[in-house]
């Protein structure tokens, strides 16, 4: 031990860290250490002919001079191994000698086999303990097998070097039984884990696999220290984690989170990162890497991930966090010898500290309950006129007809809190947290893409970007259903708006079709008014056992399910969700195609020609899902036939539009 400072002083820092780490968790010696594969040169005029030696000697000379090149990692005059291109290559006798004497090159084959594994093991245990993404864990597994080694590989072969009675035979048997019990089996492993890159709880996981596989009560003994001592290192990892959201002790990227901060130290798989990243954004800062997770783990992943989350996120806006820290200060000592259930049952007990915790910060600083109540107000236009308002305001600015690039975040949102007060959703603080944004800007800037002539660039209704901490309370999952309702409601509501003064000017109405004109203005209004009252009655519906719910939430996760629960349920029933997206999409263009008719981009021949195919596919759809509902019936009526794309583009489209609930003739 007098020599380990110097030692320290000459290793790169982050093997100082490793070092400092594994001295605190392992009571043993685990700095440099030799590896015993010979690496000296033994010149022509050195080496020596086995094959001039006295028969009678030659057996203990072979002998004792594969030893002292096995176990002292020397080359000798009359034995030599070469590493060549990734082999290892032996040399003790020409090719004649060998034939003569067939005894002898048999167990010194065997021999040789048994050291070259040796040799190779001791190689990746020195590759794996000089790659600095590796992390503790490995350098725990490459040395206890260095000490396995020293024990039931390097001990009996000191004993058999001061054995009399030297003889090949002997030494061959000892080679085979050590080879097959222990040499190959550990040379397996640690090979599998040098080539598949096997780190963290994935290493872990494998050790268990491994150790499934063995009878051999020492390997099962060694592999059961290494995972113990790997699961003590995950516990510490995890203390760091939800105590401090930070990875100091994860070197090599140990853990199932990973801190993007270390991608120029450590770069593995396939992560890469362009352009600047915003470190104010936990989702931006760290990535989940579910193959690193040990299997017993696997039930708490999600709150020890969200432990990290809610710290992070809370610690960024200096918020409420004496509500935090100060109920769940944690010691690594207190997961010590827990089982495994036990320590399920810690991490959630204190989990659900930290989430009641963040829910009291939210209540007191947001009014977080009415805040979530208030979402479907303000994305779905429950019990309210705003959306309309909204697209209203857009004609009326002009804001359609402009550069996509001047749709400022300023010009949208005084338009939004405009739409707002003319609704009297100004009347809560919630409505400032709300802006809107155009979601194509950037690609459109970047790349010179023009909207499809129509289509509105599809405006985006956020809670605002710069409180990312309301994010722990309206993730992505939320926000993004309610997004795709809003836009779709707007769509409708810009065509109500544009078709109701298109209707009530009476401009262009002096032709021929004036009558069909109205007509198809007069259905299409009701088909749209229909979609968007179902839409809202549905969300009506569940909204009052939504709002039971959400009053008897207890942590912030609870807030999080119920508005899940919510959100699902008035999708699906809505028939708004995945399932559904054609419908919706047909809607939409048709709307949209109104309001091209409503601007004079279209005449009603055209109107017609380019409506006409959708109405027919969506009556396609409606009458071929079973799954529709009331629905079905809502929008066209109970007597209606498919009709298909071409056969639609033949009839009037007020003729398509009609409502009815007459048997069809026969």
């Amino acid at each position: 031990m007098a020599n380990e400072p110097d030692v320290l002083s000459n290793l790169n820092s982050w093997k100082k860290l490793r070092r400092q780490i594994l001295s605190k968790v392992v009571n043993d010696n685990f700095y440099e250490y030799d590896c015993f594969v010979p690496t000296n040169a033994v010149h022509s005029s050195q080496k020596k002919n086995i094959a001039d030696v006295d028969p009678d000697d030659r057996e203990a000379l072979l002998f004792e001079h594969f030893l002292i090149n096995c176990r002292r990692g020397m080359n000798t005059p009359y034995i030599q191994c070469i590493q060549s291109e990734s082999k290892i290559i032996w040399f003790w006798a020409d090719d004649l000698f060998k034939k003569q004497n067939s005894n002898l090159c048999r167990w010194l084959d065997h021999c040789f086999r048994m050291a070259t594994t040796l040799y190779e093991l001791q190689l990746i245990t020195t590759r794996l303990r000089n790659d600095k993404t590796r992390g503790y864990m490995i350098n725990v597994f490459c040395s206890f097998v260095i000490r396995f080694l020293r024990k039931h590989i390097f001990d009996p072969l000191d004993e058999l070097y001061n054995m009399e009675g030297k003889n090949l035979l002997t030494l061959q048997r000892c080679c085979v039984d050590l080879h097959s019990k222990y040499l190959k089996p550990l040379w397996k492993i640690a090979n599998q884990i040098e080539k598949v890159d096997i780190i963290g709880g994935e290493f872990i996981n494998f050790l268990f696999e491994q150790k499934g596989l063995h009878e051999n009560r020492f390997l099962t003994s060694l592999l059961d220290d290494i995972i113990s001592l790997s699961i003590e290192r995950y516990y510490q990892i995890i203390v760091e984690w939800v105590s401090q959201c930070t990875l100091s002790l994860d070197v090599g990227h140990e853990f199932f989170i990973w801190d993007l901060r270390k991608q120029n130290v450590v770069d593995r798989i396939n992560f890469d990162l362009t352009g600047k990243l915003d470190w104010s954004d936990f989702d931006s800062y760290f990535v989940l890497i579910p193959q690193l997770i040990p299997i017993d783990f696997l039930p708490v992943k999600d709150q020890i991930y969200k432990f990290g989350k809610y710290l992070y996120t809370m610690r960024q806006q200096n918020a409420g966090l004496n509500l935090l820290s100060i109920h769940y200060s944690l010691e690594a000592s207190m997961f010590k010898n827990l089982s495994l259930g036990k320590f399920c049952d810690k991490i959630n007990e204190l989990f659900d500290k930290c989430s009641t915790n963040t829910l009291e910060h939210f209540k007191q600083k947001y009014d977080i309950i009415n805040f979530a109540k208030k979402l479907p107000y303000f994305f779905v236009g429950l019990n309210t006129n705003w959306i309309y308002e909204l697209a209203e305001l857009f004609e009326k600015n002009n804001l359609t007809n402009i550069d996509i690039e001047k749709l400022t975040p300023s010009k949208l949102n005084d338009l939004l809190i405009q739409a707002f007060r003319c609704a009297q959703l100004d009347v809560t603080s919630h409505y400032k947290y709300f802006e809107l944004s155009v979601s194509p800007f950037a690609k459109v800037k970047s790349e010179g893409i023009t909207p499809e002539k129509g289509k509105f660039p599809a405006l985006e209704l956020n809670i605002a970007q710069d409180n990312r901490v309301l994010k722990l309370a309206f993730p992505a999952k939320i926000l993004e259903p309610y997004r795709r309702v809003f836009f779709l409601l707007f769509v409708i509501n810009r065509a109500r708006y544009l078709i109701h003064m298109k209707f009530f000017l009476r401009a262009g109405f002096n032709n021929p079709w004036a009558v069909q004109e109205c007509a198809t203005i007069y259905l299409f209004n009701r088909l749209i008014n229909v979609y968007q009252e179902y839409i809202c009655g549905v969300a009506a519906k569940e909204y009052n056992n939504f709002v039971k719910k959400i009053d008897k939430v207890k942590n912030l996760d609870e807030l999080v399910e119920v508005q899940l629960e919510f959100i699902h349920s008035f999708m699906e029933n809505a028939k708004l969700d995945q399932e559904y997206l054609t419908i919706r999409q047909l809607i939409e263009e048709i709307a949209n195609q109104f309001c091209l008719y409503a601007c004079n981009e279209l005449d009603f021949f055209q109107l017609n020609k380019s409506v006409s195919s959708h109405v027919g596919k969506t009556k396609q759809f409606l009458l071929s899902n079973k799954k529709m509902g009331e629905l079905k019936n809502l929008l066209f009526g109970t007597s209606y036939s498919e009709v298909g794309e071409a056969a639609g583009c033949y009839e009037p489209l007020w003729k398509l539009l009609l409502y009815s609930n007459e048997a069809p003739t026969k």
